[in-house]
């Protein structure tokens, strides 16, 4: 604000110089003394202005140099304007130009060089006549300064207020009658400036109402001062109705436990509101409907669910505007032209409310944080904003699935800060937004780590690809929302490795009629190409070509001893068979077993056809044997003891 006042001031002198009928060197001094009076009770600041004008430019050219009209710059809504010399009234009007308010005086005759005019000019600051104006027994707030090429400032308030300034400084005297501020001698008016702001007695008043949301029911309380009903009866209608339509647009339910209560309250700076950060929202008596909004808005953009400050701000700023636009509430400014004409505050958002970030660097945080989101929104669309809010606060990476609502990778959920906003914005959408994170909200450092982030995302949708549904392991999920960059990219390329392995080993399982086992895209998502994964694999393609070979054995011409060894059995078979369904259910040791006893019994089958035979042989010989004995037998039956 010093800035701008001292560029005013220096401007309409200029101007008031130029305006003089004579040549283009015109020049001029102009002593003052200012004295603002403050009067609480009437609600309004008296200020006289003492001048002493000479006029500094010779003759030049045939031409007279000449003033008739001195012009001072004064506060806007400065009103009822005075002036007069030692002989009586002289005319004077405030008119506005080009932004800036301004005294003009008529001297009492036109001011020749080496003339001077004298003359006190009085008006007065009158309360709310302007934005930063206010005059009131609970509360005082104007921005004082000199006026001319040199001079001094008297401020007088009464005893009973607490002061505080921002700016020059300026000597105290408090004494019972008046609370006196001196400046002192100012060699240069246009470089001085002081924002006052002085309180006194207040008292209370609550007024309270309960408010149906759709997720819950919100004791509202407005805390307003006794003397400023009007205060809380406007903030309890807008608050009553936005705060329905704020739940709404931040696609999140009601988060807050207990009363929500606002407090009328005094800023004590030029900086808009403070994020509201506890069950009681500090707003300004003076703020406008929709700063109340951006307050209410805090609710749902706090630190819970967001980390930092410009986040918080930003977002604030957004839901305020889509909740005040349909309700034709007018907008303070419009962010994105605010940010233009700030350009030269510009600093990383992400340094926002940090040690990094410069001094009185608010104005453009605050635009530049609310324009940055509209421009989020415009790209993704307000239904991916809300959704990557709502899974970061849920605690869901922005590498899970998308249907995932809660309990993601992160056990501990933490608030959303700019990286994992960034890449739950471009996975949600499909669209990076690396570049316009980098030119407003990351710092020169993070160029490195940007260009990782590139590489690790590029490598991490070619695995996506060729991953199928198999999605991404956990592990690079994991890396990659952390940017621990270094990490994921290896391991990125190591599961890329393991995927083409697989599709050989899945597309060798087809020609055979099986499917992979689950076990093994468990691996994958637990291990992604490590070490286990592989040995899964390894242990998975081991019984697989032994269950082929010995497929092919059972199934290849036998000699005429092993087909007597293996006549009418059916065991080969029908343990492959069991051995594919324990393979394709995961049973690695039990498949393997059944392959290596349908060996044992391959190997052993020419054993078999011997044993058979022998054994055939046997039963021969022994039925012959029976038969002969049994033939003796009968003709022994023949016999008897008299042949």
């Amino acid at each position: 604000m010093r800035r701008l006042i001292g560029v005013l001031l220096a401007g309409l002198l200029v101007g008031a110089v130029c305006a003089a009928p004579a040549s283009a060197d015109a020049g001029y001094t102009m002593q003052t003394t200012a004295h603002y009076v403050v009067d609480a009770t009437a609600r309004r600041i008296n200020v006289t202005v003492t001048v002493d004008f000479k006029n500094t430019t010779p003759d030049a050219g045939g031409r007279l140099s000449v003033f008739d009209r001195i012009e001072l710059p004064v506060q806007e809504g400065a009103s009822q304007p005075g002036a007069a010399d030692s002989e009586g009234q002289l005319p004077v009007a405030i008119s506005v130009r080009d932004g800036i308010t301004v005294a003009s005086v008529g001297p009492r005759t036109r001011v020749r060089f080496g003339q001077e005019s004298r003359f006190t000019l009085t008006f007065v600051l009158a309360d709310a006549a302007a934005t930063d104006l206010h005059v009131r027994p609970e509360v005082v707030q104007f921005a004082a300064w000199g006026f001319g090429t040199a001079s001094d400032v008297t401020i007088d308030l009464p005893p009973t207020l607490v002061v505080q300034t921002s700016g020059d400084p300026l000597a105290t005297d408090a004494g019972p009658v008046r609370i006196r501020l001196t400046s002192g001698p100012i060699p240069d008016p246009t470089t001085w400036l002081v924002r006052l702001t002085a309180t006194g007695q207040i008292t209370f008043t609550t007024v309270s109402r309960r408010v149906s949301l759709a997720s819950a029911t919100v004791d509202l309380q407005v805390r307003t001062w006794t003397t400023d009903q009007a205060w809380g009866d406007r903030v309890m209608a807008i608050a009553s109705q936005v705060l329905p339509r704020l739940e709404t647009e931040a696609g999140q339910p009601y988060p807050r436990v207990g009363p929500l209560v606002l407090v009328e309250s005094v800023p004590i700076s030029d900086a808009p509101e403070a994020e509201a950060t506890s069950s009681a929202i500090q707003v300004a008596y003076s703020a406008s409907d929709f700063t109340v909004i951006h307050q209410l808005a805090h609710v749902w953009a706090d630190p819970q669910l967001a980390a930092e400050r410009w986040l918080r701000e930003g977002l604030a700023s957004h839901l305020a505007e889509r909740v005040a636009s349909g309700l034709a509430i007018e907008l303070p400014y419009d962010p994105a032209a605010r940010t233009k004409a700030l350009a030269t505050d510009a600093f990383p958002l992400e340094q926002w409310g940090t040690a990094a970030a410069p001094t009185a660097s608010d104005a453009y945080g605050y635009a530049a944080s609310w324009s940055l989101l509209d421009r989020i929104a415009a790209v993704v669309g307000e239904a991916n904003l809300r959704l990557a809010f709502e899974r970061a606060a849920a605690g869901v990476s922005a590498y899970d699935p998308v249907a995932s609502s809660g309990g993601g990778s992160g056990a501990t959920r933490v608030p959303v800060d700019t990286r994992r906003l960034l890449d739950q914005l471009s996975e949600l959408s499909g669209t990076d937004l690396g570049d316009l994170f980098a030119g407003q909200v990351f710092g020169p450092d993070a160029v490195v780590e940007l260009h990782q982030r590139a590489i690790a995302r590029l490598a991490y949708r070619s695995l996506l690809a060729q991953a199928g549904e198999w999605g991404a392991p956990q592990a690079i999920r994991d890396a990659l929302t952390a940017w621990a960059f270094d990490e994921a990219i290896p391991r990125l390329s190591d599961a890329q490795a393991w995927l083409t392995q697989r599709d050989q080993f899945v597309k060798a399982l087809g020609g055979i009629g099986l499917a992979p086992p689950e076990r093994l895209r468990d691996r994958y998502e637990s291990d992604g190409g490590g070490p286990g994964a592989q040995a899964e694999l390894d242990a998975e393609r081991a019984v697989v070509d032994a269950l082929v070979a010995t497929e092919q054995r059972v199934a290849a011409p036998r000699g005429v001893l092993a087909e007597i060894g293996l006549f009418a059995s059916d065991d080969g078979p029908r343990m492959l068979a069991a051995a594919r369904a324990n393979f394709t259910a995961g049973d690695l040791r039990t498949a393997s077993d059944l392959i290596a006893a349908v060996e044992h019994r391959l190997d052993g089958a020419v054993v078999d056809g011997l044993v058979r035979i022998g054994a055939a042989a046997l039963g021969l010989l022994v039925a012959i044997v029976l038969l002969v004995v049994r033939a003796r037998r009968g003709r022994r039956t023949h016999y008897t003891g008299a042949q």
